[in-house]
């Protein structure tokens, strides 16, 4: 009896039905996978998930292994993977349906939404038009080797291209106010001699402006292919020509320089295969395409990374190879709120869990030790008065018949005016008032 019943999707079935070739499944690729949503979008969808987390943390902290539930984890989990692709397919299938009654409530019938299916609908069209055009006189099998990667690399050059005019607009139409109001104060009532002058100044400001950004499409470049026995694991890209135009594309101007120690300059970013099989541009991982050591040892270090991180996470990042301990150290700033203040519930959510995709401060501390400060002064300084709000949490929430929730009441109810932000209550902190509010919290009435 239970041979009657289906215990597993049908993956080659679902694949044929979609288009890809069912034995090859490599073939597999969702072009939309690689915009990444708005983070105002993502925390409209589900925004309670972060709540639940926690709640889900205090209870394993007050009960132990007793506390613990492994499926609601991974339930958590996949919701919040589940908000990039809701978004993503809802910005596909908006441009199509736009009169779908699901995109007359929020988030769907925000600008920020609409804003971002349209430029969604730009970049995907573009890159698959150019990469049609590329793998037209391939062979099938060669091409389907291939479409997955240069797809990935054609929509990031398309999303860096737009993003590059809209700056370069804004940047365009701010001169031109400045310059009006140049004019207008300098100007008015100059003497002869000075109008001269300052007419020079004005040609001269005219002709500091930049040029519009563009870029010669990647139908019109050629495609070089490098032998991949001697790039191991590194996916062949389509390098433009070497026109000034395509010159503004390089590398070593989308990142800082000491990302691409091993990126020829004047290059476009490649995309890197690792062993498992996850595609990642080279601006996550630089990988060396010219010591054939040196590049395994980083493909170990990726595995490495894979087996405690979701590729989808690590995506969310950039790395720099430390050839010291041959292990990939990421680039990190503290995250920021974009009304500039910084609550302690957001540092309690960036310490415990991490926000918007990013790794958390206990995850950089159990795998990087101290080395993601990189002996920075002013993130060591960060750390240093962050880590005092964590504390008295956890010392809080460590309490009998205590857990975080109560510990953020008890702050919220007693010490509101301390709480206002997270630095304003850090620097409260001290050894005497924290043993003032570990005193106080004794006569709280939960």
């Amino acid at each position: 009896m239970p041979a009657c019943y289906d215990r597993a999707l049908p993956t080659d079935a679902m694949l044929g039905a979609a288009g890809f070739n069912a034995r090859k499944q490599t073939t597999f690729f969702i072009a939309r996978d690689v915009l990444v949503p708005p983070s105002d979008l993502m925390d409209q969808i589900f925004p309670w998930v972060e709540d639940e987390q926690r709640a889900l943390s205090r209870r394993a902290e007050g009960n132990g292994i007793h506390g613990r539930d492994n499926s609601l984890v991974l339930f958590l989990d996949l919701l919040i993977f589940l908000r990039k692709v809701l978004l993503q397919d809802a910005a596909v299938l908006f441009s199509s349906y736009p009169n779908c009654p699901v995109f007359k409530y929020p988030p769907f019938n925000s600008t920020s939404f609409h804003e971002f299916s349209a430029a969604s609908s730009r970049i995907i069209s573009a890159a698959e038009d150019d990469v049609k055009h590329q793998l037209d006189a391939l062979p099938e099998d060669i091409a389907a080797t291939f479409r997955a990667a240069m797809m990935t690399t054609a929509m990031h050059l398309e999303r860096d291209r737009l993003a590059r005019e809209a700056s370069n607009s804004r940047l365009e139409e701010r001169m031109g106010v400045i310059q009006n109001i140049a004019t207008a104060s300098f100007l008015s009532g100059a003497t002869g001699k000075k109008r001269k002058a300052f007419e020079a100044s004005l040609e001269m400001l005219e002709n500091t402006r930049p040029a519009p950004a563009r870029m010669s499409s990647c139908a019109s470049s050629h495609t070089s292919v490098t032998p991949l026995a001697s790039i191991p694991n590194i996916v062949p890209d389509i390098q433009p020509s070497q026109s000034n135009e395509t010159g503004m594309l390089s590398a070593a101007e989308t990142a800082p320089a000491s990302t691409h120690s091993h990126t020829p300059d004047h290059q476009v970013p490649t995309t890197v295969v690792s062993n498992s099989g996850n595609i990642y541009s080279s601006l996550i991982f630089p990988i060396s395409s010219s010591e054939p050591s040196v590049v395994e040892k980083q493909q170990s270090a990726i595995t490495t990374l894979e087996s405690i991180f979701p590729a989808e996470r690590l995506m969310n990042h950039q790395f720099d190879w430390d050839e010291k301990t041959s292990t990939w150290l990421p680039k990190f700033s503290f995250w920021k709120p974009k009304s500039n203040v910084l609550t302690v519930d957001n540092i309690w959510r960036e310490d415990r869990f991490g926000i918007d995709g990013l790794f958390s401060i206990q995850e950089l501390n159990a795998q990087w030790d101290a080395r993601w400060k990189r002996n920075n002064h002013s993130i060591k300084q960060e750390a240093y008065w962050r880590k005092k709000v964590v504390n008295i949490i956890d010392t809080l929430s460590r309490k009998p018949n205590w857990n975080g929730t109560i510990a953020f009441r008890f702050l919220h109810d007693v010490y509101k005016t301390q709480m206002k932000t997270g630095r304003t209550f850090s620097d409260y902190l001290t050894r005497a008032t924290t043993a003032q509010i570990i005193e106080a919290s004794g006569s709280y009435v939960k």
